[in-house]
């Protein structure tokens, strides 16, 4: 018997996030790709993407797969073997600001 995909959670669904999110689908994890803002999250829904490394045919695919869907609450990513924050760290005088970092791990947490 084979066992469950595992279920990975990725945190952020831009430039970087959206790929791997892609790579783990075909890989056969089961994906929920987690992002805050709303109307991203509809076009994705939607099969449209944003990103130039993800094609609107390849996001279709994995959205006809069932095993990606991507969500604005962090309450989908129950049950996770795996999450990958991968939210903006912008330059702040040199050095990365990790406020999102920190504000999705926050959000995150309550559902480890």
């Amino acid at each position: 018997m084979d066992a469950p995909p595992q279920r990975l959670a990725v945190i952020g669904q831009g430039y970087v996030g959206l790929p791997l999110a892609m790579l783990a689908v075909e890989a056969g994890y089961d994906v929920v790709g987690i992002d805050l803002d709303r109307s991203r999250i509809n076009r994705l829904r939607q099969g449209e993407s944003f990103v130039d490394d993800v094609g609107d045919s390849q996001l279709r695919a994995a959205l006809d797969t069932g095993r990606y869907r991507a969500s604005t609450h962090y309450g989908e990513a129950t049950n996770f073997a795996v999450a990958v924050i991968t939210v903006p760290t912008p330059l702040r005088d040199r050095s990365p600001d990790l406020s999102c970092v920190l504000d999705a791990a926050r959000d995150l947490s309550r559902y480890v």
